[in-house]
């Protein structure tokens, strides 16, 4: 049997496989992936890419491909997104078919997330093209991605994993060892299972069917452009959206939870279905793909077992209402991967990687739960939660955790708080350096970064870094500093003067008044990187 040593083992290659083996090999990780599927999706899926998903692809300058690939989201009332193919409006219409459209009623505008600060909108591209792109980019940073292979078996002890993959092609079968193992592998993973971690939540709430066909809708929506329209007719409850590709269409019809339907391709069906919620018996229209899905509310016990790490799908899933999985999984990815690269580094604490579960597992258990409440679940079956903002999932939620000193308050909290606290995303500032212009957010990619208005501190800080060998990046921003910006006093909370430690992933860990001593920088490095901390032993798992 052959062997491979890696230290990050990947199992999935859907959107949060493939990011995390992105993210960890832009950090220089050696990382292997492997996915049972012979290539990425065929299928749109997931369209939306949040404005805070775009960010976290500009940190590994995807953010231009993603453009020229997508679609942006704009307002409605935005001119272009009546003339021009490259945009669409964020808008969520309600009509008994589309036919009736100009009649329709508009069910949300998407206006809040357009609002929210930041360098990149949101932007609508389908699975059938970002994964593509989050997998080339992987393999252009070394990462090695093996489709069309299976994991067969693997166990794990006090040093990582031992895992046997297997070519589904020629049953060519590999031992792999690995430090961690990421477990990316869906909503009904096979290493979650073995590892013994439940999963809670509501289970199963009702049955998809998408139905990917092209058709000729010009005359029939004359110039109305939606980012998806909810068909009212009582005997069809549909969903329709448009993808990245001219005429080309996608159907999703819903049942309910207790009515099992076989699964049906019959074309002249579905032909007769996709005429009556267009309004036209007489459209043409040709049917690409059908498919059956679940949609399921449900949430991993645990986040971390061990070595083996779970995100995306196999530690969350839920109804697809806001089209948060594929963006949650990459979140999930990018609050992991930061944290393996700094402790395969060395830089960071073994603890450290207790935080991936502490943080990202109530953001996750949020969204869904407000996923859920959007799909028609009455709030007092999910414990009595009400709606929040919207952009309080999409970029306003906080992290509690031992890599964060200081914030507090609930994971997704009802109104969204962008000021800069500890455990929330650095605000979102425009800088200039040496006449270009960058965002705040630009500089969080794969160390921390300390922000301070105080430029004699700069060499301190810098000291006080390297004493603990950490490769921190400091900055003076102020007037006449290496980053000048007009409103420099959001990053202090306000304030005129401070400073402020942010993470590789854009998280404020740390805000203090003026500049930190060297003292007191070096206790806060290592209380958010764990360095020194006690490492928890765990049992076999596998």
């Amino acid at each position: 049997m052959l062997k491979e040593d890696v230290p990050v083992l990947v199992v999935g290659g859907g959107p949060g496989g493939l990011a995390s083996a992105l993210f960890l090999a832009e950090q220089g990780i050696p990382v292997l992936l492997v996915e049972r599927a012979e290539s990425t999706s065929r299928l749109p899926r997931a369209t939306h890419v949040s404005s805070r998903t775009m960010e976290l692809l500009r940190t590994v300058g995807l953010e231009p491909r993603v453009r020229a690939i997508g679609m942006r989201l704009v307002p409605d009332d935005d001119p272009r997104a009546r003339t021009d193919r490259a945009v669409l409006p964020r808008t969520v219409l309600a009509a008994r078919n589309l036919a009736e459209i100009h009649d329709a009623q508009v069910l949300e505008t998407g206006a809040d997330e357009l609002a929210v600060p930041g360098p990149c909108p949101p932007f609508w591209c389908g699975q059938d093209r970002t994964e593509p792109l989050l997998a080339n980019a992987a393999r252009e940073r070394g990462a090695r991605l093996w489709f069309g292979a299976e994991l067969v078996s693997w166990t794990a002890d006090e040093d990582g994993v031992t895992a046997t993959v297997e070519r589904r092609r020629d049953g060519t079968r590999r031992r792999v060892r690995a430090r961690y193992l990421v477990a990316a592998d869906g909503p009904h993973s096979t290493v979650r299972e073995q590892a013994g971690v439940p999963v809670e939540g509501m289970g199963l709430i009702s049955r998809w069917t998408s139905v990917l066909f092209h058709a000729d809708l010009d005359r029939v929506l004359r110039g109305r452009r939606f980012s998806a329209c909810v068909i009212t007719d009582p005997d069809l409850p549909a969903t329709v959206t448009e993808s990245n590709d001219r005429h080309r269409w996608c159907l999703a019809l819903e049942t309910p939870a207790d009515r099992a339907e076989p699964e049906d391709v019959n074309v002249a069906r579905w032909l007769g279905v996709i005429r009556r919620v267009a309004g036209r018996p007489d459209l043409r229209a040709r049917v690409e793909a059908v498919r059956r899905w679940p949609a399921s509310h449900q949430l991993a016990t645990r986040f971390r077992c061990g070595p083996v790490f779970l995100v995306g799908d196999c530690a969350h899933a839920h109804p697809p209402a806001g089209n948060h999985g594929a963006n949650l999984a990459i979140q999930d990815a990018h609050n992991l991967a930061w944290k393996l690269a700094a402790v395969l580094k060395g830089w960071a604490g073994e603890p450290l990687l207790d935080t991936y579960e502490a943080e990202r597992r109530p953001v996750d258990r949020a969204t869904a739960d407000q996923s859920a409440l959007r799909a028609g679940v009455p709030g007092d079956r999910l414990g009595g939660i009400t709606p929040c903002d919207t952009v309080s999932f999409l970029t306003g939620y906080r992290y509690q955790s031992a890599a964060v000193i200081g914030g507090g308050g609930p994971a997704v909290p009802a109104v969204p708080d962008l000021s800069g606290a500890p455990g929330t995303r650095l605000p979102h500032v425009w800088l200039t350096y040496r006449g270009r212009r960058l965002s705040s957010i630009d500089l969080c990619r794969d160390a921390p970064v300390l922000l301070t208005s105080e430029a004699d501190a700069v060499p301190r800080m810098a000291r006080a870094a390297a004493r603990r060998r950490v490769p921190l990046r400091v900055y003076h921003v102020g007037v006449e500093g290496q980053f000048d910006a007009p409103d420099r006093a959001a990053l202090w909370g306000g304030q005129d003067r401070g400073s402020v430690l942010v993470r590789p992933d854009g998280f404020v860990a740390w805000r203090g008044e003026g500049a930190p001593s060297e003292a007191v920088l070096g206790e806060v490095l290592g209380q958010v990187l764990a360095q020194g901390a006690q490492v928890t032993p765990w049992a076999s798992v596998g």
